[in-house]
């Protein structure tokens, strides 16, 4: 069963909120299933590309046509806890996103047609989309159109709770 998150049209003071309960809830998330064994070593950050597999550290897909195309698919460390709170959409042709954990189960799907028209184009979701640790995540996006050869940016709003040095230092 697919959990209905509505979404949320803001602008980027507002989104801090949303970005708030995607920290906190991966931090307590990652505190809960042991991911470190002193919260204090926690740290929680952005989510870049680079942590769900894409190599070359940018949010884009490149649609040979309309429909499902895959922004990753990745397994998350041991020692990780992802969180989603949002989507920053930039142009026409992305129109959707689904979040999935592998290829079973789907935690999530929006459409957001016309959201590039926002003066900001950020999309959040009312609560975050969690991943725990070794879970397969699985990120597609909906374009409306494409032609195999231009790329479409479609950021990800999203953190990771990961003990202190794995990343970022101690």
């Amino acid at each position: 069963m697919i959990k209905s998150y509505p979404l949320i049209f803001v602008g980027p003071e507002d989104a801090k909120t949303y970005r708030e309960a995607a920290v906190n809830e991966a931090a307590r998330r990652a505190v809960e299933m042991k991911v470190v064994e002193d919260p204090k070593r926690l740290v929680v950050r952005a989510v870049k590309p680079s942590d769900l597999g894409i190599t070359t550290e940018a949010w884009s897909v490149t649609p040979s046509g309309a429909g499902w195309v895959e922004l990753a698919s990745h397994t998350i460390k041991s020692n990780q806890v992802m969180a989603f709170y949002g989507f920053v959409a930039q142009n026409d042709v992305i129109t959707g996103i689904k979040f999935s954990v592998g290829t079973a189960k789907v935690k999530g799907e929006f459409f957001f047609d016309g959201a590039d028209a926002l003066e900001n184009g950020i999309v959040l979701f009312s609560s975050p989309i969690v991943y725990e640790p070794q879970s397969t995540v699985k990120i597609e996006v909906y374009a409306k159109t494409g032609d195999g050869t231009t790329a479409y940016r479609c950021p990800i709003l999203g953190v990771v709770a990961e003990p202190a040095g794995e990343t970022i230092g101690a």
